[in-house]
């Protein structure tokens, strides 16, 4: 027990969630941690946040974790593992703000999606989750996040986003190349909308 506890010290700070799999080393098995945790449930030194998603407690209530923080940690991204990705209205909220509140209506586009687009009910929220249109990478995340959003969205809704949607391309250097290389995998309307809000010009501009 004190082995796999002294592995989350280290890997977690108080408030940030995991999952027993993040803890396997070669000398610790899964088995092992799986029955550590439950010890350490009892001992009050780990908590569990839902099935499977743990965190060590904190004094200060401010960083108790969050419905939004196990969406990322189970659908989106952890420890600089990348495999999805807020879309819809959540897609330029959560880049304008960096973050989401639990009001916020979520879109998540996932490769552990098991449905092309499903509704669930998860971490006491409501929320879609999507299968990509190409699986995601940590070296794509930014392209195929804006494609899928220029797809779902309405023209007129682009058009009023497109101040921000050109700092995204520019903040997180979006090239031509990168966005062709979807053009077999992403469906075309999310060229022809890039084109009628004039975003295009932005991939060249540097």
């Amino acid at each position: 027990m004190n082995q796999t506890y002294s592995i989350i010290q280290r890997r977690f700070k108080p408030g940030e969630l995991f999952q027993a799999e993040q803890l396997k080393t070669k000398s610790v098995d899964l088995e092992t941690i799986k029955s550590d945790l439950f010890e350490l449930r009892k001992a009050g030194l780990v908590k569990s946040f839902a099935y499977g998603i743990f965190f060590m407690p904190n004094k200060n209530p401010s960083l108790t974790p969050t419905a939004i923080d196990a969406i990322r940690l189970r659908y989106i991204e952890s420890q600089g593992e990348v495999y999805g990705f807020f879309s819809g209205k959540s897609f330029i909220r959560f880049y304008l703000n960096g973050s989401l509140s639990d009001e916020d209506e979520l879109e998540v586009v996932t490769n552990k999606a098991t449905s092309i687009k499903k509704k669930v009910y998860m971490f006491s929220k409501r929320f879609t989750l999507r299968k990509p249109y190409s699986p995601v990478t940590v070296e794509n995340v930014d392209t195929l996040a804006f494609l899928t959003y220029l797809s779902g969205a309405s023209i007129d809704e682009v058009k009023a986003n497109s101040s921000t949607l050109s700092n995204y391309i520019r903040e997180r250097h979006l090239k031509a190349e990168d966005i062709t290389s979807f053009a077999s995998s992403v469906p075309g309307k999310a060229f022809k909308k890039l084109i009628a809000a004039d975003l295009y010009r932005n991939l060249w501009k540097r």
